[in-house]
């Protein structure tokens, strides 16, 4: 089910990329995932601390924003998905934190991490993870795929558009 929601999304979403060369790409996109998952935890400490309502729609657009990197990452660098998914630990702090530590590496952002890593390891992992915030809060993995759809439409239309990309 996932392997195939998560292949028709990708067909969509990939068309709305930056273009840039390969190696700018993969740093971009790295670096925005990072981006992506430090705002995914902020919203799980508002929904978690700060929130008499339990919203979720800012935490499934964040959600969303990161599935797009993630897809961005694997298609690039004709990475395949793999076909089971699904790790559970108890704490979102070790899921996000962990993921923003798997991408750091892929991002090799960091000398400590100037070693080659299996980016199809740490893609899947990353991925792993955010499905476990999602079966947590209750979410639809499809719907925070439709919706990022959306909001990426909304923002680029069909392809790619950077004068549309800081209007929200």
């Amino acid at each position: 089910m996932i392997s195939k929601l998560w292949e028709e999304y990708g067909k969509k979403a990939i068309k709305t990329q930056a273009d840039l060369d390969v190696e700018s790409l993969f740093k971009y996109n790295t670096l925005k995932l990072i981006s992506e998952l430090g705002e995914v935890l902020g919203e799980l400490v508002k929904l978690e601390f700060h929130s008499e309502s339990k919203n979720t729609e800012k935490l499934i657009d964040e959600l969303g924003d990161c599935f797009w990197y993630i897809n961005a990452i694997y298609s690039n660098n004709d990475i395949k998905m793999k076909k089971k998914v699904g790790i559970y630990l108890p704490l979102y702090s070790s899921l996000i934190v962990t993921s923003m530590d798997r991408a750091c590496k892929l991002a090799q952002i960091n000398p400590r991490y100037s070693m080659q890593y299996d980016k199809k390891e740490l893609l899947d992992d990353i991925f792993s993870r955010l499905i476990v915030v999602i079966d947590i809060n209750k979410l639809s993995f499809k719907e925070i795929l439709e919706h990022n759809l959306e909001k990426i439409e909304k923002r680029h239309g069909t392809h790619y558009n950077g004068k549309n990309f800081y209007e929200k």
